[in-house]
This record gives structure tokens, C-alpha cells and sequence, in this order.
């Protein structure tokens, strides 16, 4: 079984040329938490998936904020952070920096945003669960047939509850697979959210072009996702294209 999906946004590839010290002691300014809440397990309710960093609070009705949590079910991968869906011009995009504590001494990139768009372009997201676990009918390790891939849970009719209002049901969650998982292949503007892990995104819109760090402190798959958060000063060495 083959998943493809495509979606008028867009991507770039994440560059790293410069990088920034974060020192061990833990940051001079505390971290701020916050509770994001999936739209495909509450309902479609985007009130509580959308967070802005630069207004330090969830966004407005109407505002897309800077990152989201949740807009996307990739087969058995339910947690996911993106920045899709940003405010005019927006070019953010975010990175895993493996897991870290606040007080940890790590190395953050510089993060190139997304190039701008040209007059009348479009960017495209591609998201692709095909052959999750392994193709129809190609060996597994074990010489058994391969497991059809798993199907896709983001605007698929067949996966829906009965009404569009949902919650989505969701899959269950992955047992041991007697063939390899072939992980899905999502442009960069979604990140796969795991507790325990640091993450850097980099704000640049019309209007906004700064850095922040998050942590995602807890997880419950499918359904909510706590992060600690803090704006910090860019990587040395920053030329990003604009």
C-alpha cells in the first residue's frame, strides 16, 4: 500500500554555517512552559496547537503562530512539531538537537530559513508513509512476505471517524515489526516531537527574524505535547539569505 500526500506550502533544506555555545549552568533567563494539544484527537480544535514565541502565549484566533503541534498523523508517527502554517511571509523552520537538558552544554546551528517566494510561486510539502513496513509482497528479514505500508492519517477519508469533526481514531500503538520500519519521509518543516529532546527553530517573517530553544518535557502520543521554551541570541557567524 502506497501514502502520498501533498500540500501547497512548501520546504527548503536546513543548513547549518554558524553555531552558537549554550554554556552548562543552565541559561541566565528561566525557560517558560506551555501545553500544546493536537487538532486530529480534540475535535479539529486549533485554539491550543498554535504557539507564538514572540508573544510568548498561544495564537489568537485566526494566527497562525510560529510552530504547531499534532497537525499530522504519519502512519504509526503521531507527534509531530511544524511550521507550516506561519504568519505572512514566513520562512521559519525548527531542528531536533537531540536530547538535552537547559542545563547541558550544546552547540546550536545557525538554521536557513526558507528562501523567499518569487511573485505568483507556491511552496510544497510532501508527505510520504509508502511502505512503512516494508512493500507488499518483498521479503521481510525474517523471508516472510512484507506488511502492507501503513496508511495514512492526515486528510484521508478512509481513516476518519464518522463525521469530519472527528477526534480521529487513533492507530495503535506499533508492537515490535517483524520486517524493518522505514521511517516516513516528511519535508523538514515537520520535525518528529520526542520527549527529552532539544529543538531550535528560527522565526523570520515579514515582520520577525530571531531564534529560540524548546524542550520537550512531556508527551502523551497523539494527544499533547508540554515544552519549556526561551528566545536566545543567533548563532555567530549568521548570513542568512533574505
Amino acid at each position: 500500500m502506497k501514502k502520498t500526500f501533498c500540500f501547497v506550502l512548501g520546504f527548503a533544506l536546513l543548513v547549518p554555517y554558524g553555531t552558537l555555545k549554550v554554556a552548562a549552568g543552565g541559561p541566565a533567563q528561566e525557560p517558560q512552559r506551555v501545553t500544546l494539544y493536537s487538532p486530529l484527537k480534540y475535535g479539529h480544535d486549533q485554539s491550543r496547537a498554535h504557539f507564538s514565541f514572540k508573544r510568548g502565549a498561544l495564537a489568537r484566533r485566526g494566527e497562525s503562530g510560529d510552530v504547531s503541534y499534532g497537525n499530522l498523523y504519519a502512519g504509526e508517527d503521531l507527534d509531530w512539531f511544524d511550521t507550516t502554517g506561519g504568519t505572512p511571509g514566513s520562512r521559519t523552520l525548527m531542528r531536533d538537537l537531540g536530547a538535552h537538558a537547559w542545563g547541558d552544554s550544546f552547540t546550536v546551528p545557525v538554521v536557513e530559513p526558507l528562501p523567499k517566494l518569487k511573485e505568483g510561486e507556491r511552496r510544497v510539502v510532501s508527505v510520504d508513509t509508502s511502505g512503512a513496513n516494508g512493500r507488499n509482497g518483498a521479503p521481510g528479514a525474517n523471508g516472510a512476505p512484507g506488511a502492507d505500508g501503513s496508511p495514512g492519517w492526515r486528510r484521508d477519508p478512509a481513516d476518519r471517524a464518522t463525521t469530519d469533526t472527528g477526534p480521529w481514531p487513533l492507530p495503535p500503538t506499533p508492537a515490535t515489526p517483524a520486517t524493518p520500519r522505514r521511517e516516513p519521509k516528511v519535508s523538514p518543516v515537520f520535525v518528529k516531537a520526542i520527549a527529552g529532546h532539544m529543538y531550535v527553530i528560527h522565526v523570520v517573517d515579514d515582520e520577525s527574524d530571531y531564534y529560540a530553544l524548546l524542550r520537550v518535557e512531556e508527551l502523551e502520543r497523539g494527544d499533547h505535547c508540554t515544552i519549556t521554551w526561551m528566545i536566545v541570541a543567533a548563532p555567530d557567524s549568521q548570513t542568512s539569505k533574505k
